[in-house]
């Protein structure tokens, strides 16, 4: 079955509960946040899929993120928890709330590659990976994507990047690989 969330409250995580996503369509990431009056939490998913949870996933409630594309990644913009958050996948799709989910708008991405995950290191800097190495940058909270320059460090060779993560604004983490046919 697609659309599976499965919840855990015990220390040792050995029992699972299945949880209602309101979609059956594939989840492919979730994020969650918390402050001290509120967990919140996002998944992303195939055909423009995002479901939201006030409740520590207990409920869910499908939302409209205004496209059909798959989505792959999805990352608060603030890399805490915030108001303002970004999605992203396949063919260039960058799209951006900034109340919370209720509503998403598209962003330029300038390019249409599959875009596999999304990361940001404070409220302004983030980098988003892709297909055949994509790498792009904003360092104005998501308004704006720019390749990022990776040339100095290493060169991707057209592999895929699938996931990062930093540990500030200029140093990180990058994993991916080449898939055989």
């Amino acid at each position: 079955k697609k659309g599976k969330i499965f919840t855990t409250s015990d220390i040792m995580s050995l029992n699972w509960t299945e949880r209602n996503s309101n979609t059956t369509n594939d989840l492919n990431d979730l994020r969650i946040h918390s402050n001290p009056v509120l967990i919140i939490s996002f998944a992303v998913g195939n055909n423009g899929t995002i479901v939201r949870s006030f409740d520590k996933g207990h409920t869910w409630t499908l939302l409209n993120s205004g496209i059909t594309e798959d989505l792959l990644s999805v990352d608060f913009v603030n890399g805490t928890f915030d108001t303002t958050l970004i999605a992203v996948g396949k063919s260039g799709r960058i799209i951006k709330s900034t109340n919370g989910g209720n509503n998403w708008f598209q962003q330029i991405s300038n390019t249409q590659k599959n875009l596999r995950d999304v990361f940001f290191v404070n409220s302004e800097t983030g980098y988003v990976c892709g297909d055949t190495g994509v790498v792009l940058k904003t360092t104005d909270g998501g308004v704006n994507w720019q390749p990022a320059d990776v040339t100095d460090s290493v060169q991707f060779g057209g592999f895929p990047v699938n996931k990062f993560n930093f540990y500030n604004s200029q140093y990180g983490y990058a994993v991916g690989g080449a898939i055989d046919i």
